[in-house]
């Protein structure tokens, strides 16, 4: 199950600090974009800190990381050539904001269930791609025309294809490496969270800004869109369990060192007492 984290402010405002210069090296420095006929697609790391960054100093602080990271982003290394947009930001702090928030609807399953409406919307992503592109032999991008010949749309179908077999593959192994309840219902959680965000915000939200910024076809958006969100699905759902599992286990061992010290220092407390009060009563 997924649990919040309890850190103080100081904390809060260290960690944010920090993943503000993450999420814009990896999404503005280290990213896929510049894609020849698609300039306005981005594949990045950048939702899955966001994501993670959410869970682990709560909305507001989530949200100014996502805010602070595409404004500061934008201005010092952005070379697309368009002007800054403020839609654009507003999916950036929605992926600070929403898994916060999205989390106490999750993790309401407390116990294990198999993966099923994780299957349907692969399928229901997988089955769009392979239509638009078993349907076009071309499609129409800024008064450009582009093929799409027989050895494209082989590589996207099969492509897409493959990262839901990998999904799944790796889902399963997980599962099995897995022996307790807890670690299965924290897979199957943190999977869950990660496709509503990114299906919401990259493919919902994001889909429609783009289409009134860039007057492009809806269904060209969508198809290029759901392509892009499927491989960072993929990478977004095991990073975020492993730096979930990772951030567990360090908060566990910093809990476990903040109580000893207070029983330490409780202890060294009442020995000075101890000795005080000897010392008035001789």
């Amino acid at each position: 199950m997924i649990k919040t984290f309890k850190l103080t402010q100081i904390s809060k405002l260290t960690i944010s600090a920090i993943f503000i210069a993450l999420v814009i090296v990896f999404s503005k420095i280290l990213s896929i974009g510049d894609i020849p006929g698609i300039p306005f697609l981005r594949i990045s790391l950048g939702p899955c800190l966001l994501i993670f960054a959410s869970l682990l100093v709560g909305p507001i602080y989530g949200g100014l990381v996502g805010f602070l990271s595409d404004l500061i982003g934008y201005f010092a290394f952005d070379k697309s050539g368009f002007a800054y947009n403020p839609l654009f930001s507003i999916t950036y702090i929605l992926y600070g904001v929403l898994p916060w928030l999205l989390v106490f609807l999750v993790r309401l399953n407390k116990k294990y269930k198999m993966p099923i409406l994780q299957f349907l919307l692969f399928f229901v992503l997988d089955f769009i791609v392979i239509y638009f592109i078993s349907t076009n032999t071309e499609f129409k991008l800024y008064a450009t025309v582009y093929q799409i010949d027989i050895y494209l749309r082989s590589i996207i179908i099969c492509g897409s294809i493959l990262i839901t077999f990998l999904y799944f593959l790796l889902y399963y192994l997980l599962y099995k490496r897995f022996k307790n309840n807890d670690d299965r219902v924290l897979l199957n959680n943190i999977s869950l969270l990660v496709l509503f965000i990114l299906l919401l915000v990259q493919v919902g939200i994001g889909v429609y800004i783009k289409y009134i910024t860039y007057s492009v076809d809806a269904f060209v958006l969508i198809a290029t869109q759901i392509i892009a969100t499927l491989i960072e699905i993929f990478i977004c759902n095991y990073l975020i369990l492993l730096l979930y599992k990772a951030s567990s286990s360090m908060f566990k061992v910093y809990i476990k060192k903040q109580a000893s010290k207070k029983t330490n220092n409780k202890e060294k407390l009442k020995k000075i007492i101890k000795e005080e009060l000897n010392n008035l009563l001789k």
